[in-house]
């Protein structure tokens, strides 16, 4: 049985795939100097070629960045961060691509399940007291049964909106590396 052709989605699942099991980052080569891809990306980004550019950005492993775009995931956002380095072989630029989730709205999420959890006990009780008014022990316990459930669900809720944004923020890495090499190449 032959193996079916790869379509146009595949390169993205595939690359995330990668990017989230720990894989190299991805590689661009250009012809081009540091400060001419620099200012080749600062006119790709101010006509809406590479949204949310900057220049600078988080270092990757003590490297300072170049600059960095964003990487569209969701519900966490995610960022590409970029590292420019000589290329070995001669002239040009090597730009190493990593993801990273912008580290602000995954604590607000996590805090905010965490925060969420008394005020539920308080509902609970109100509610238990209102549908079963008989049933003292039952809405005055609890904060004994309704705690352990609440944090059980935590992660429940958050891993996979976590794994979820990581998984699109690669996609969308993938993404950006191609459209880096159109507006390099040139």
């Amino acid at each position: 049985m032959t193996k079916p052709a790869m379509q146009p989605g595949d390169l993205d699942a595939n690359a995330s795939l990668q990017a989230t099991a720990g894989s190299p980052p991805l590689l661009v080569r250009t012809p081009h100097n540091t400060e001419q891809v620099l200012k080749r990306l600062e006119k790709a980004a101010r006509r809406g070629e590479l949204p949310g550019f900057e220049r600078g950005g988080p270092a990757i492993n003590g490297a300072a960045a170049a600059f960095h775009a964003e990487a569209d995931a969701v519900p966490f956002e995610g960022m590409v961060v970029a590292v420019a380095s000589p290329a070995t072989d001669g002239g040009g630029t090597m730009l190493t691509l990593s993801v990273r989730l912008k580290p602000r709205m995954p604590w607000i999420f996590m805090i905010s399940l965490v925060l969420a959890a008394y005020p539920g006990v308080i509902l609970t009780g109100s509610m238990l007291r209102t549908l079963a008014p008989g049933a003292t022990w039952l809405w005055d316990t609890v904060w004994w049964w309704y705690f352990p459930l609440a944090v059980v669900s935590i992660p429940l809720a958050f891993m996979p909106a976590l794994m979820k944004s990581r998984r699109l923020a690669a996609a969308s890495a993938a993404e950006v590396a191609t459209t880096l090499r159109k507006l390099l190449d040139s």
